[in-house]
């Protein structure tokens, strides 16, 4: 006997008293087991397979069903066409599934065509209107598997629906970006393959057309007086919190195009939610983090979660730093942050915002500052200490470099005057 298979007959075949409960899986797989390659005039099964390609392969469904299902919907139907057996067995149906959708279609199917069944995953055995429990597949139906629909979402934050499967997880985003104050005014690309607009060294020729994977990138992009805006969100499935980030290519605003040439790396910040913190202290004893991006997106509570701390996210990345503002970004590197707000910019970030400014004795500060950091430091091994300081002094003469190119294009940012 197969674990949680699923078997299927035509109702002739079956003649006997209906099983008790406990022992309808058991009764299913002797059955099987007694008319298997046995021939049947019987049309259930073919009514119930044509039922369930029908509805698979319907373009208003295609949201709900994958082209493995659709491939598996479409050869059983053959197989049963050609063979015409009395009794199927279903080896892994709930791995197929994957959720609900397929399971509803399976039950309509069964009381649409009158066929006899047993389904493990509700427990269910029948052979037309004869079921265990009395009135299950009805049961079923109306109490835990909801009609396919085509309607289309509303995004409510406080009546948010789960998606259900990726199709509708980016039919999500588009909904959340069309009513977002900041977000609707982006450009969203939303693509199956992995795509960097800032960083495109492993991005394929035509993303638009790459296959249906099950994972979604969705890159929201600007550009405003050469800084080059990329929100990113990757969904990978509804049980896992979606990865973000936000990057700001700042290059075409600072080096001329006959000046790139001589620049080692382009001048990329990239601004992570956990490095935006209040000055309250976490059990941890560290600053706690403002926008707290987590949450799975197959639970309403969690779900709700998440977007409760990617809308605040988002609105403070653009609210500060859109529309090509710089002035921000060089206040939060010489320390002058928002009220009641931490931004902790690594030391290579502030860096490049004192070479950006022209500013060689603070980028010295802040080499010797973690110079000094590092040395205090315990590190698991002496290569991660070598590695460290490596990377350092790499940096440190990057941004000297730059701050040579800067002073010849003529660019800088205005010497920042640190409030008081």
């Amino acid at each position: 006997m197969s674990l949680g298979a699923v078997y299927l007959w035509e109702p002739e075949i079956f003649t006997g008293n209906m099983p008790d409960i406990n022992y309808s899986e058991r009764t299913a797989y002797e059955l099987y087991q007694k008319y298997r390659g046995t021939k049947s005039n019987g049309n259930a099964l073919q009514l119930w397979i044509d039922y369930i390609v029908a509805t698979v392969t319907a373009p208003q469904y295609s949201e709900f069903f994958s082209e493995k299902v659709q491939k598996w919907a479409i050869g059983l139907q053959q197989g049963v066409k050609d063979q015409a057996w009395a009794i199927l067995e279903i080896e892994n149906f709930d791995i197929l599934a994957q959720g609900d959708a397929l399971y509803r279609v399976f039950y309509e199917a069964v009381q649409a065509s009158g066929i006899g069944f047993y389904e493990p995953y509700f427990s269910v055995w029948g052979v037309g209107n004869s079921q265990i429990p009395v009135g299950a597949v009805e049961g079923v139906l109306t109490s835990f598997l909801k009609p396919l629909t085509t309607d289309s979402q509303i995004f409510n934050l406080e009546k948010i629906e789960p998606p259900r499967n990726i199709k509708k997880a980016e039919e999500l985003v588009r909904l959340w970006a069309a009513q977002h104050p900041y977000a609707k005014n982006l450009k969203l690309y939303i693509y199956n393959t992995g795509h960097d607009f800032i960083s495109p060294r492993r991005n394929v020729e035509h993303p638009e057309l790459a296959p249906d994977k099950g994972y979604r990138v969705c890159s929201f992009v600007d550009e405003v007086e050469g800084v080059f805006y990329q929100l990113q969100m990757l969904l990978t499935s509804m049980s896992t919190s979606p990865m973000t980030s936000f990057t700001m290519d700042l290059t075409n605003h600072f080096i001329p195009q006959e000046q790139k040439k001589l620049l080692k790396e382009e001048l990329i910040l990239r601004l992570r939610s956990e490095e935006i913190r209040t000055h309250l202290i976490d059990r941890f004893g560290r600053n706690e983090i403002k926008y707290l991006l987590v949450g799975r997106w197959d639970e309403q509570t969690k779900i709700r979660k998440f977007f409760n701390g990617f809308n605040g996210y988002v609105s403070f990345i653009f609210a500060h730093l859109g529309n090509g503002n710089l002035k921000t970004l060089q206040a939060w590197a010489y320390g002058d942050m928002p009220e009641d707000t931490i931004i902790q910019l690594s030391y290579k970030d502030k860096m490049m915002i004192y070479a950006l400014s022209l500013d060689l004795n603070s980028l010295s500060d802040c080499y010797e500052a973690y110079k000094d950091e590092c040395s205090k430091k315990e590190y698991e091994k002496q290569e991660y200490y070598d590695k460290a300081l490596s990377d350092l002094e790499y940096n440190y003469s990057l941004y000297q470099d730059t701050i040579a190119l800067i002073r010849e294009a003529g660019t800088a940012l205005p010497a920042y005057q640190k409030q008081t």
